[in-house]
């Protein structure tokens, strides 16, 4: 036989996350690396090594120089919504979060926006351990969540690193504990939002897309050959719903401000609430619940599948960007009923 072949999806690959206290700071132990079971959707590592060729006197017509301007690196992740996970991955992409509460009564682990995402180690090992690379003074430039009839909610992490990436010896590979029990599914929830007026229990809803993401500057080099820095310096949150037609009030409420007729066009765009509230399934101790707000959504255009000559269901597609009102533009709970916080030492 030839040499050992590798699979794609072995046991032992592994892609974890874990909070570093300052820039070029290690985590506080190894411990803090959170570690999630991956699905599609995670790329493992992509390597920007930006090479130069020159020409110099002497070499004639041919190449005979190159050198390494910078080697950086960013990395892809996506999990199913677990407790643990959503708690961390929400936290370290917004950047705070609070936990309240007490043993015997639950605890709410509170995910807010702060004006930097939380610095990151990110650990990478595929295929089979035989390559194990660190991404360190990582952040999350944007996390977006998932839910679609019949599946769980989907997290999907694009972290964009530091500092040059670092390879490991084969002897640095972590003893991989994922959390296990059951996500967070979208047909165990909750989704109400609002069109100019109050929010409405929404149980139309096919499935949902809100990601928030980050504009960075991250091409801040010195010496050496990684990023010195990676700026947070806008953020967006956007959502996208589908849900079945069975009325003209979304459209005559984001069209036309609710019931304008005539020619004239109201100038303002319509605003309204999104929360959606998603469970586990389980009861008592083992009860856990996602929540995500999006408190003030600026509506834009929606659109339907009409005029299908072969004849469809019609459903409408809407989209909104959140717009700051009151303290935060987004927010994320995490609850549970157990004796311990999910996730102490959250940041």
């Amino acid at each position: 036989m030839g040499a050992t072949a590798f699979s794609s999806n072995d046991a032992g690959d592994y892609i974890a996350l874990a909070p570093q206290a300052a820039v070029g700071a290690a985590p506080a132990s190894t411990a803090a690396y959170v570690f999630a079971k991956w699905i599609d959707g995670t790329t493992g590592v992509d390597h920007d090594r930006a090479v130069t060729f020159e020409r110099e006197g002497g070499d004639g017509q041919d190449n005979g120089l190159a050198y390494v301007e910078h080697h950086v690196a960013n990395t892809q992740l996506a999990a199913y919504a677990r407790p643990e996970v959503s708690a961390r991955w929400l936290g370290w992409a917004l950047g705070a979060g609070t936990v309240a509460g007490s043993a015997g009564v639950g605890y709410v682990h509170t995910l807010t926006p702060a004006i930097q995402a939380r610095l990151l180690t990110a650990e990478v090992a595929a295929p089979a351990q035989s390559i194990i690379e660190q991404l360190i003074d990582s952040k999350i430039g944007e996390l977006t969540i998932e839910g679609e009839h019949g599946k769980p909610i989907k997290l999907t992490a694009k972290v964009t690193g530091g500092d040059s990436p670092r390879k490991l010896n084969a002897a640095s590979a972590r003893v991989v504990t994922v959390e296990t029990g059951e996500p967070f599914y979208f047909n165990l929830g909750s989704i109400a939002f609002g069109v100019e007026g109050p929010q409405v229990a929404e149980d139309e809803v096919t499935k949902f897309s809100l990601t928030w993401s980050r504009e960075q500057d991250d091409s801040v080099y010195g010496v050496g050959y990684g990023r010195k820095a990676i700026t947070d310096l806008n953020r967006t949150v956007s959502l996208e719903m589908t849900h079945r037609y069975t009325s003209a009030t979304m459209h005559a409420g984001i069209m036309y401000q609710g019931g304008m007729t005539g020619s004239i066009i109201d100038p303002t765009v319509a605003t309204g609430v999104f929360d959606a509230v998603f469970s586990n399934g389980l009861t008592g101790a083992s009860a856990r619940s996602l929540r995500l707000v999006v408190p003030n959504v600026a509506w834009r255009p929606l659109t339907r599948n009409t005029f299908e000559p072969d004849g469809k269901t019609v459903y409408e597609d809407l989209a909104g960007v959140g717009l700051r009102q009151g303290t935060h533009v987004f927010y994320a709970e995490v609850r549970n009923m157990v004796a311990t916080a999910i996730a102490s030492g959250l940041l």
